[in-house]
């Protein structure tokens, strides 16, 4: 019975020192990541994607800050045109709003292939934070 409590002493104090060095790791790997929070003057007004760092053009900037305004414009553009007096029919197709948001800033190129294709490639935006989970994942130091 004894042996049996050591094992499970072991065992204990072992899992609590890996615990203790995964939850460093994390804390070593936030130390590093970008401080949103600690911007320059010129950029406190500026809005930033949270996946990437990067700030957002000015097109972005105004259509995710005016979302609910657009929406709210719709609503009642629907409700004018299909409720009270109605000039369209109800289940007629809407126009979609075409608001930008952080998925439009990403970064677009063509390439040609062996075959003389030619492809669009769109790069991610979040691939940093992808690359940053993957290399904490597998121990490898960027």
């Amino acid at each position: 019975m004894l042996r049996l409590h050591w094992i499970i002493w072991i065992w204990w104090t072992s899992s609590i020192k890996r615990s203790e060095q995964e939850v460093s790791r994390v804390i070593d790997t936030l130390d590093h990541f970008l401080n949103l929070f600690s911007t320059s003057e010129e950029q406190q007004d500026q809005l930033f994607c949270l996946s990437s760092g990067q700030p957002a053009s000015e097109n972005v900037a105004k259509d995710l800050s005016n979302y609910v305004e657009a929406g709210d414009e719709a609503a009642s553009n629907f409700i004018a045109t299909r409720l009270t007096s109605p000039t369209v029919k109800f289940h007629e197709r809407m126009k979609k709003m075409s608001l930008r948001t952080f998925q439009a800033m990403a970064v677009r190129g063509k390439m040609t292939s062996s075959k003389k294709k030619t492809v669009e490639v769109k790069a991610e935006r979040n691939l940093l934070g992808t690359l940053l989970m993957l290399s904490q994942r597998q121990d490898i130091s960027l």
